[in-house]
């Protein structure tokens, strides 16, 4: 099952898919986070991450330092995933970013 929140403007902000336990958040095209991170992929979690806003700008203050880094050291990035299982690594393809960044250490970032 499908769950979508959308903005007053109609553009879809997060959407959930509980079955598959996967939450895709949708940056706000006005903000300045869509620019440097273009998908933002939550493997394992049913509910919206508290680091995110439910605005659809972005990460929230606690987060912050977060994206700030990652967007001085690479730039745009094409896609970021945070999953249970899976080890943190950077991969470059043709020129864009894709990070895969550990549950458990993404959640340890954000209580920082």
């Amino acid at each position: 099952m499908l769950q979508e929140k959308k903005n007053k403007d109609g553009l879809v902000i997060w959407k959930i898919d509980k079955q598959k336990k996967l939450y895709e958040y949708c940056f706000d095209t006005k903000g300045t986070e869509f620019i440097v991170i273009k998908k933002l992929i939550y493997k394992g979690y049913t509910k919206k991450p508290t680091s995110m806003n439910e605005n659809g700008y972005g990460f929230s203050r606690a987060m912050k330092p977060f994206y700030f880094q990652i967007k001085d050291t690479f730039g745009v990035i094409e896609c970021i995933t945070i999953e249970n299982n899976e080890k943190s690594k950077i991969a470059k393809k043709n020129g864009k970013y894709f990070i895969v960044i550990n549950k458990e250490e993404y959640e340890g970032t954000s209580k920082n």
